[in-house]
């Protein structure tokens, strides 16, 4: 899939920007500050009409104004798509293809792989962010994980308000049997999903570790439920867990085991990556995941995400970003941005300079 042009309208720090991709790598160089990574962000915000980096969407309206949109117009297998997304202080709308369409129906429409040079976070940091990461893949593969993730959250919710106000006021957790009853549902279709998904990830992501290093490591990825099913099913399992886990629910307030407690484990060279591995090596590590999504995703859908990477090849010596640079020469389209344009694998790039909110093309 392509991406053939990006209107921008008071997002972040853009006026009125509109810029045409003809190539399949597009670098956007320029100073730190500058809106590189902004540009990344709104290409990202056609994927699921929210910014990867965190935040409220009117934090994403350029100061001093009071909506933003964003426009996409590219081409997938079956053919042209264009996304309109616009922000006002009354709503939000979304459009594919002229129909308007909620947030959880446009997820899908236009797969995006952002990676970033805070990615490391997801090796040593906490296991939120791999879950996010693996819940974007997913979605993007299976409709019916999503609305499971949404359906999940909501669940989760509304179980966590009966025992925090069981809590705070010394009350019985009433009509609490009926959330369990959703939470193990949607829970434990969620957990048998990222089962499935999870060794899919690890062979990709050590193969992609392998072509990176060339020096004989080797990266294992592995799904930790919060709970172990043993040889019952999942829902059995979940109910026993839940069950199990009354007591620390009221004292805490709050629902303790479940997929929202899950992890993933990593391992070089069957050691824990977060306490033996390099700040190199867990950069690796980080960006071959990224990268065996992307290709979970081709495998899923038939064809290639949009991939990002922001500032990711500073923090990597040269001999890994020329690796790095022949992994990604399969892929249908990448975006770049980089403060340091000599890190950059020698891939034939259009350029694009960013400066304080403004964008020129190179040639």
């Amino acid at each position: 899939m392509r991406l053939d042009r990006l209107k921008l309208l008071n997002f972040r720090n853009f006026n009125d920007t509109d810029l045409t991709f003809s190539s399949r790598a597009n670098l956007f160089v320029g100073p730190n500050g500058g809106g590189k990574t902004n540009l990344l962000e709104s290409i990202n915000y056609l994927s699921f009409a929210k910014s990867h980096r965190g935040g409220r969407d009117r934090d994403l309206v350029r100061f001093g104004q009071e909506n933003f949109r964003v426009e996409g117009t590219g081409k997938r297998e079956h053919g042209p798509v264009k996304i309109e997304i616009t922000l006002t202080p009354q709503e939000k709308r979304i459009r594919l293809n002229s129909s308007q369409l909620s947030v959880s129906e446009l997820v899908g429409s236009l797969p995006v792989v952002p990676l970033s040079s805070s990615d490391i976070e997801t090796i040593r940091g906490a296991p939120v962010l791999r879950r996010r990461f693996v819940d974007m893949i997913l979605s993007f593969l299976k409709p019916s994980y999503f609305a499971a993730l949404l359906s999940y959250r909501r669940a989760l919710q509304q179980r966590n308000k009966i025992l925090s106000d069981a809590k705070i006021y010394r009350k019985k957790c009433e009509s609490i049997e009926a959330w369990d009853t959703q939470l193990i549902q949607f829970g434990s279709e969620l957990i048998r999903l990222r089962t499935e998904f999870a060794s899919g990830l690890s062979r990709l992501a050590s193969q992609f570790y392998e072509q990176i290093v060339t020096e004989g490591e080797s990266y294992e990825l592995t799904y930790l439920p919060s709970f172990p099913v043993g040889d019952s099913s999942i829902e059995d399992s979940f109910a026993d867990h839940l069950e199990k886990s009354r007591d620390m629910e009221r004292d805490r307030g709050a629902t303790v085991v479940g997929p929202h407690r899950d992890d993933f484990g990593q391992k070089l060279n069957g050691k824990d990556m977060r306490r033996f591995a390099s700040e190199g090596q867990q950069r690796t590590a980080s960006t071959s995941m990224k990268l065996a999504g992307a290709e979970l995703v081709r495998e899923g859908v038939g064809e290639w995400p949009i991939v990002l990477f922001d500032e990711v090849f500073a923090e990597l010596d040269s001999e890994r970003c020329e690796r790095i640079g022949k992994a990604i020469d399969k892929f249908d389209q990448v975006f770049i941005a980089t403060a340091k344009p000599d890190t950059i694998p020698d891939l034939q790039f259009d350029t694009f300079f960013v400066e304080q909110g403004t964008v020129q093309k190179s040639g």
